[in-house]
């Protein structure tokens, strides 16, 4: 049974993997409506790391194709393979959850720090709760809080919070 830590946290990396996509935090030429799916596609298979991550992007909402999350997770991968930090991120996003591949959150935590040492806050964050809970790797307060603290310090509410409970209870 899972325990009601982990239900939120995994309700928290689908929300993150949602506003993410929701709010665009990944500015690029592809993002624009003019740019049509086959283009998209074809600058992906040619190995461009951002078409990559867009259409994974698009895969997962179902935007211009039908929703496949399989096959986003497909093309998420191969951009963070080339070293993409946001879709490091939501690699490690999807790992956690098990959409579209076999949920393993020793995965999501791989994906997770390749991005948090790029400097993604929200992966940073990400990676503190996995070490915070245990998921995915040996369960460290003090990894938990370095982690935190890095996310805090870029502005990301949800660190600061954390890093403030993890203080207030001496850990």
């Amino acid at each position: 049974m899972m325990s009601l830590r982990n239900f939120y946290t995994i309700i928290f990396l689908l929300s993150l993997l949602l506003v993410a996509f929701s709010t665009q935090t990944v500015q690029t030429a592809f993002a624009s409506k003019e740019v049509n799916f086959a283009e998209t596609k074809q600058k992906a298979q040619a190995g461009d790391a951002v078409a990559q991550l867009e259409l994974g992007r698009r895969y997962y909402l179902g935007q211009g194709v039908l929703q496949d999350y399989k096959e986003s997770a497909k093309w998420f991968k191969k951009s963070a393979e080339q070293g993409n930090a946001e879709a490091q991120l939501l690699l490690g996003a999807i790992y956690s959850s098990g959409e579209g591949v076999t949920q393993d959150y020793k995965e999501g935590a791989k994906w997770f720090e390749l991005a948090a040492k790029q400097g993604n806050a929200n992966a940073q964050f990400n990676l503190g709760m996995m070490y915070d809970s245990g998921q995915g790797v040996l369960q460290d307060y003090k990894e938990a809080v370095k982690w935190f603290e890095l996310a805090a310090k870029q502005g990301l509410a949800d660190a600061q919070v954390n890093l403030g409970n993890m203080y207030n209870v001496g850990q």
